[in-house]
């Protein structure tokens, strides 16, 4: 069963949130893809990531999703308001490849290294491996 941390936490006019992809061993989960839904619209992510992510919205009060996914386990939750950090523990074992190459990429196809700013409405997402 995958599983979630939460740590609450809030800045003043940014919402920034810190993702970590760990296994059950606490490890991170190299060459996980991490993404970013914004108001149920998927706005991009990080493929093939170090384990972490970091996401920044303009719009504070956007509502945020992150969906981890490595080799068949994955685990998508809802941030809420006040988190600025989030872990999500995968199920299974031999998670992590070998290597990773993190690259930040928007659903349009904008990408960037280390981040990129993908659109969402009248306000922007910025997404950094």
């Amino acid at each position: 069963m995958s599983s979630i941390m939460h740590r609450a936490g809030a800045w003043s006019g940014r919402r920034i949130v810190g993702v970590s992809v760990r296994d059950q061993a606490n490890a991170l989960v190299v060459g996980s893809n991490i993404s970013c839904i914004v108001d149920g619209v998927a706005v991009g992510g990080v493929y093939r990531s170090t384990g972490e992510a970091v996401i920044e919205l303009d719009d504070p009060s956007l509502s945020i999703e992150i969906e981890a996914t490595a080799g068949s386990a994955s685990l998508r939750v809802l941030v809420s308001a006040t988190e600025s950090f989030i872990t999500l523990v995968l199920a299974g074992q031999n998670l992590s490849t070998a290597t990773a190459y993190p690259e930040a990429q928007c659903a349009n196809g904008t990408k960037g290294s280390p981040c990129v700013v993908c659109p969402v409405g009248s306000s922007s997402v910025r997404i950094c491996a």
